[in-house]
């Protein structure tokens, strides 16, 4: 007997109801698991991201921290002494193991800053290298590679400046203080390491400190020559903002002849040492210049590099008889060049 079209579509109708009834709670199921899991992974990622900042935060606080106990430490130099300065007391030596000068002193500066000193003398580095097996020849020879390493070594003191400053020092005038062990003449130039004085000083106020620096300088009637690395409008003015030389010199308040940067890629250190023995003028730099002393032994004496320190918003620069109040000296984010 056959069955009628009308019983085939209650039958399908039936098995659609039967389906429905039996798969819906597993169904139902599946999305609570899924609704679930959507939430938790929702939630670790907001706990990573929260974990993220947190941790960015703990570094910035702890770079602020460092920032602070390094300035602290008035100068660092190779050797026994720094013009202008007597030593109270030796406190221990140091040691940090980094290719970068600038990195081991910032290394050694922190670790002087720990142990109560203001000053790091002696510095000198060892060089280090060592082979390693890099691999193996079509023939089967092996060959190696180098690596060099410096270990750095400095003596940390506690220092004072030979200077008896004043009260309300005014930026128009020079210094009353005791004359230090060498006093740069008024007729030499004076050639500015920019990046050194501006890399030296971890805070917002350091394009203020080069400033103040040059017009502390121009106050003296001393003549002198900026030198800067290729990036140095981007120090002054922020990363992401391209200024041109005459806004660079604008806002240092020096002329265009004045102001010179080394080309792209390269260091100004060469162009500073260069233009210091063709003027046989002097280099204001807390820097050693020590991998160029074979081609320059004269940067050794302490009549052609004199170094600077910054201290409670004052800049001290006792071969120049200069003591600086930079807090007034407003930065360049509030600079515009005139039309």
């Amino acid at each position: 007997m056959q069955r009628s079209d009308s019983g085939t579509i209650i039958d399908v109708i039936a098995y659609i109801v039967i389906i429905a009834v039996f798969t819906s709670p597993l169904w139902g199921t599946w999305w609570i698991v899924a609704t679930l899991m959507n939430r938790n992974r929702k939630m670790k990622e907001a706990e990573a991201e929260v974990a993220r900042i947190a941790s960015l935060e703990r570094e910035r606080q702890n770079k602020s921290r460092e920032d602070y106990a390094i300035q602290k430490i008035m100068f660092v130099t190779d050797r026994d002494y720094r013009s202008g300065y007597r030593m109270l007391r030796e406190v221990r030596w140091l040691t940090a193991i980094n290719n970068s000068q600038e990195d081991a002193e910032r290394a050694l500066k922190l670790q002087a800053s720990n142990n109560n000193a203001n000053a790091i003398i002696k510095l000198k580095f060892r060089a280090h290298t060592s082979k390693e097996q890099a691999g193996v020849s079509p023939k089967g020879n092996p060959y190696y590679t180098s690596h060099t390493t410096r270990s750095w070594e400095g003596l940390a003191v506690v220092v004072e400046a030979n200077t008896k400053p004043l009260n309300n020092i005014n930026i128009a005038h020079s210094s009353p203080y005791s004359a230090p062990i060498f006093t740069v003449p008024l007729t030499t130039s004076i050639i500015i390491d920019g990046n050194n004085i501006l890399l030296s000083h971890h805070s917002v106020e350091k394009p203020a400190v080069l400033k103040a620096v040059i017009a502390g300088i121009q106050s003296s009637g001393r003549p002198l020559h900026l030198y800067m690395d290729a990036n140095g409008p981007y120090l002054i003015f922020g990363n992401g903002q391209r200024r041109s030389n005459a806004e660079v010199a604008a806002y240092l308040n020096i002329g265009l002849a004045q102001l010179s940067f080394s080309p792209r890629g390269e260091k100004a250190d060469p162009y500073i040492l260069e233009k210091a023995k063709a003027d046989q003028g002097t280099i204001l730099s807390n820097d050693h210049y020590s991998e160029y002393e074979s081609e320059f032994p004269w940067i050794r004496h302490p009549n052609r590099k004199i170094g600077l320190s910054v201290a409670n918003q004052r800049i001290i620069v006792p071969a120049l008889k200069l003591s600086i109040d930079f807090s007034g000296y407003s930065p360049p984010d509030q600079f515009t060049l005139a039309k």
